[in-house]
């Protein structure tokens, strides 16, 4: 029963109640009592990622993504494993995804199918990722948004261009919890919400493998209509590669080929022996506008 078919049910219900007592006074109405944010009115916001893929170089030195360690650091810095930053397409420096430089040699040995399987599973609301947006004022500059990052449920319906289409409505995956954010903000039409840990599948060949992404910041670029694209900026544990490629039954080779790829260009949190046990990612997005049934108009 909905909220306002209850409200229905239960204001009917109250008036046979005085009808049947005419007697008794009917008590006024208590005040509505509603709590106030600190961001202001609600103003929420709906998007659904309509692609997902590896951010790349291009040109080469310069991709999208951020500083996640806070140093610009070069082939002869130990505090990122010699491992070179990167320039973003704004000109920041000390820009961290590493596993740009990694990706053409995942293709190379088959791993193409990666992007495409990930397609295949946004396109059919198996990754479904919707963002939800509170208490936004303007999409060039706030400086209170609440944010959450949703796993809904499909499927979708796709459009003749091979995407989600815009303006459908999605109910939340009651397994998997949100990741919320308090205070993000929007500065210059970029919203930026962190940290957010996020799974990621991927297939090499047959060989089915979760990449997790861990503290990764959420960047969202708008136009004077919303939402448009973004990247998603964060880390991924050698060590947890390792533990799930283990328990793959089969997995062989592949498994063990991920595994080298990412401890072999970790660029982030050194040990005390100055081994990194992390590699930067970052992974772009489109997205278009959404509703999810607890916030639809």
């Amino acid at each position: 029963m909905n909220l306002m078919r209850t409200f229905w049910f239960l204001t009917m219900a109250a008036g046979l109640a005085a009808c049947g007592d005419a007697d008794k006074p009917v008590p006024e109405p208590e005040a509505e009592t509603v709590e106030q944010h600190a961001c202001g009115a609600a103003n929420e916001h709906v998007f659904v990622l309509t692609t997902l893929t590896f951010g790349r170089e291009n040109p080469a030195g310069v991709t999208n993504g951020l500083d996640l360690d806070g140093i610009n650091s070069d082939a002869d810095d130990a505090s990122g494993c010699y491992k070179p930053d990167m320039m973003d397409p704004d000109g920041n420096t000390g820009v961290d995804n590493q596993f740009a430089r990694v990706v053409p040699g995942l293709i190379a040995v088959g791993g193409e199918a990666i992007e495409g399987l990930v397609q295949q599973f946004i396109n059919a609301g198996e990754l479904l990722l919707l963002g939800k947006m509170s208490y936004v004022d303007s999409f060039d500059t706030d400086d209170c948004v609440g944010f959450e990052l949703i796993r809904g449920d499909g499927p979708p319906n796709i459009g003749t261009h091979g995407l989600i289409e815009s303006g459908q409505t999605f109910d939340r995956n009651p397994i998997v919890a949100p990741s919320l954010v308090e205070g993000a903000t929007i500065v210059d039409g970029w919203l930026t919400a962190g940290p957010i840990d996020f799974d990621l599948p991927v297939q090499i060949f047959d060989i089915s493998i979760i990449l997790p992404a861990r503290d990764a910041t959420f960047r969202v670029r708008f136009d004077e209509n919303g939402p448009v694209d973004g990247y998603m900026s964060g880390r991924v544990s050698a060590a947890e590669i390792r533990k799930i490629a283990d328990d793959i039954e089969g997995g062989g080779n592949v498994a063990d080929l991920v595994v080298s790829v990412v401890e072999g260009n970790a660029d982030l949190n050194p040990d005390e022996d100055g081994v990194c046990q992390d590699i930067s990612v970052t992974l772009e997005f489109t997205v278009t506008s959404a509703f999810l049934f607890d916030s639809a108009p």
